[in-house]
């Protein structure tokens, strides 16, 4: 795929943000097969969605009935938080550090 891995966190930051979105670059990461990472076993893949406030977000789809993680998780990546879907896939809420710091 010709994508510069990372070795620190085996992944590529995806370029080529279309004209009029926030300069937040894509991720691409690979995990271990046996990972948990995902929540359930059988799932192999997650979608990071890029939001401006994790916690109004995480707030939000409580409200809404949504199975949403108790944790919201902050570091030098970001700020994430966990949401799982209707059919039991992790979706990942991310409030880059660039956001956070507007």
């Amino acid at each position: 795929m010709g994508l510069n891995i990372e070795p620190e966190w085996n992944g590529a930051i995806l370029q080529g943000i279309p004209e009029g979105m926030d300069p937040v670059p894509g991720i691409w990461s690979a995990f271990p097969a046996e990972t948990e990472y995902f929540g359930d076993r059988y799932n192999h893949v997650m979608i990071n969605f890029v939001v401006r406030n994790v916690q109004k977000m995480v707030d939000q789809l409580r409200e809404m009935g949504c199975d949403v993680d108790e944790k919201v998780e902050s570091n030098e990546y970001g700020t994430f938080g966990w949401v799982t879907d209707p059919e039991g896939h992790r979706v990942v809420l991310w409030q880059p550090p660039v956001i956070a710091n507007e």
